[in-house]
């Protein structure tokens, strides 16, 4: 009995032996397998890894030095074209202020321009009081604006008077078409200052846009000097010509000095600023050249309040087109600007409508649109191939 449990105990033993190495066999195949598996799934993903870098210098170029927006994974739609948004939105308040103004002035005629340039500053500092009480951002802060931009911001700031008072001043001596004219010469200038300074880089459609979009303000505005009218006076008109082109100067380099400044300072800190400085200045003005103080209904008052607040958005919205997007290329939208004033004129100041007329907005429009277009559509292209990269990356981590 005793041999037989022995015997029985050494089959047993014999069949977990071959259990061990039939399970052993089986582990070693399919560590085997898994090996070969994964050695083919590595070098799947050399390929996919070297295809990639085939691609890289298409990828590199995507968010540094030749685009004006940062792409990564996280950049939305949006992003995409939200500077040329945000621009055509201030080009929509300056009309508006525009408008308004010259409602002003021609309904009021006791009204003088640098008097309504300075109560419209009364207005904005308002707007200031308000939003330091109401607005969640710290006015006396750096987030506000950063120290090292505040000077910067200063200058800009006496800039735009400056340019502004130049442009009204030279409007008593000229035709209006002869003064806007040469004034929009500036977004060719932020083009320049922009290249040679900025390092911001421009294509062959940008640089076709901008002749566009000059000839159709051209069309627009008919300058006397292309388009003469029988009566012309040309009581010092080189001179004033001259302080017209210093004006468009000023206003380069102003919207230079923002896009320098980058994000370091909150975009509404560019109408506070503005205000605040124009509060001193303009009243000195409009006592220099105009003497006098209006009184204003109720109602004139509305309008200059309502003029105030075009200003007030269509700098602090000019600010966050500057901040997302290259210079030259948004200093273009500005062109609207004619445009709507245009067809304000042809809807509301009754304006003589001809062909040629009809020609400028088409041109100003068409180019815009379809240089928009074709940057929002290279971008988005950009944008998959950094999805594609980023997918590319997490299988590889896989």
């Amino acid at each position: 009995m005793k041999k037989i449990k022995e015997d029985e105990e050494l089959i047993q033993n014999s069949n977990k032996v071959n259990n061990y190495n039939s399970i052993k066999t089986t582990q070693e195949e399919s560590e085997n397998e898994t090996v070969k598996f994964l050695n083919t799934h590595h070098n799947q993903n050399d390929n996919v890894h070297q295809r990639a870098n085939n691609n890289s210098r298409d990828i590199s170029n995507i968010s540094l030095g030749n685009y004006s927006v940062f792409i990564n994974h996280q950049t939305t739609n949006f992003d995409l074209y939200k500077g040329l948004f945000f621009m055509f939105i201030s080009c929509i308040f300056k009309s508006l202020f525009s408008i308004l103004s010259k409602f002003c002035l021609e309904k009021k005629a006791d009204l003088t321009s640098f008097q309504l340039l300075a109560f419209r500053t009364y207005f904005m500092v308002l707007i200031n009081i308000l939003i330091m009480l109401f607005y969640p951002v710290k006015v006396f802060s750096n987030e506000f604006i950063g120290r090292s931009k505040l000077i910067p911001m200063i200058i800009r700031s006496v800039l735009a008077i400056f340019s502004m008072t130049l442009l009204i001043y030279s409007l008593k001596f000229l035709h209006l078409s002869d003064v806007y004219s040469i004034y929009y010469m500036y977004p060719g200038l932020v083009m320049l200052f922009s290249y040679c300074f900025l390092k911001e880089r421009m294509n062959f459609l940008d640089y076709t846009c901008l002749i566009a979009c000059f000839i159709g303000a051209i069309l627009i505005i008919k300058p006397d000097f292309i388009f003469p009218t029988p009566v012309k006076s040309h009581n010092h008109r080189l001179s004033m010509l001259g302080l017209v082109l210093i004006s468009a100067l000023l206003k380069a380099i102003e919207d230079i000095i923002i896009r320098d400044s980058g994000k370091d300072f909150h975009y509404l800190s560019i109408p506070f600023l503005y205000s605040c400085i124009g509060i001193v200045l303009f009243p000195l003005l409009m006592i220099i050249f105009d003497g006098g103080v209006p009184s204003f209904t109720f109602v004139e008052v509305i309008v200059v309040f309502l003029v105030a607040l075009c200003t007030y958005l269509y700098q602090a919205f000019m600010a966050l087109g500057l901040q997302n997007e290259n210079a030259g290329r948004v200093s273009m939208v500005n062109y609207f600007q004619v445009a709507f004033m245009y067809i304000s004129d042809i809807t509301i100041f009754r304006r003589e409508f001809t062909f040629i007329d009809f020609l400028g907005p088409l041109l100003i429009f068409g180019f815009n649109f379809i240089n928009g277009l074709y940057k929002c559509n290279k971008r988005m292209e950009n944008k998959a191939k950094i999805q594609m990269k980023k997918n590319l990356e997490e299988i590889q981590e896989v």
